[in-house]
């Protein structure tokens, strides 16, 4: 349910669905519009979806577990591509574009994976810096050149996994219930 929550609901950075919300805010009128349009299309193929089965325990039944999956998988990948022991939690006092974009991590999950993620999972921490001017098919490319950089510096992040479900578990519960590690030095 986490994933849908945060979609609409967006406590973060704003709903998804709603085109007025605060992820749009200073959009231009055209992602609002295209935020609109696929929110009305994703409704419509749901409720297709629905008249089609019958009812909603068929629906659930048809769609339920790969839509579980589906949302676990992008909540993990997600949690970990921005959360790792060493990432530092910014308040609205302290925080940066740069900052926040040199906390997230470079990890490889192998198994082909990277490349069906479109390399979005090892190639991140380019993908936070340069978004609107790195594309997903330069990822490799752009990341091979600014991680010695980032490394030399001090703040790059990387983690190659063996077992990516131990570190998310591993990640998820420590991060979570024995506290954040605050740039400013404030108490959880």
């Amino acid at each position: 349910l986490a994933y849908p929550i945060y979609l609409f609901e967006g406590s973060f950075d704003g709903s998804h669905v709603f085109p007025l919300s605060k992820l749009y805010k200073g959009s231009q009128m055209r992602a609002r519009v295209e935020c609109a349009i696929s929110a009305v299309t994703v409704f419509a193929f749901g409720t297709a979806a629905y008249m089609f089965c019958g009812d909603a325990r068929t629906l659930a039944l048809a769609y339920g577990g790969c839509y579980a999956c589906f949302s676990f998988w992008l909540f993990m990948v997600t949690y970990l591509q921005h959360h790792d022991h060493g990432t530092l939690v910014y308040d609205d006092s302290d925080w940066t574009y740069l900052k926040g974009a040199l906390e997230t991590v470079d990890r490889k999950y192998g198994f082909g994976l990277d490349n069906l993620h479109h390399n979005i999972s090892d190639g991140h921490v380019v993908h936070h810096l340069f978004f609107t001017q790195v594309p997903h098919y330069h990822l490799t490319k752009a990341t091979e050149q600014v991680a010695p950089l980032l490394r030399k510096a001090g703040v790059y992040k990387r983690v190659d996994h063996d077992n990516f479900l131990k570190d998310f578990w591993r990640t998820f519960f420590t991060c979570n219930f024995t506290g954040w590690k605050w740039a400013n030095g404030k108490d959880n």
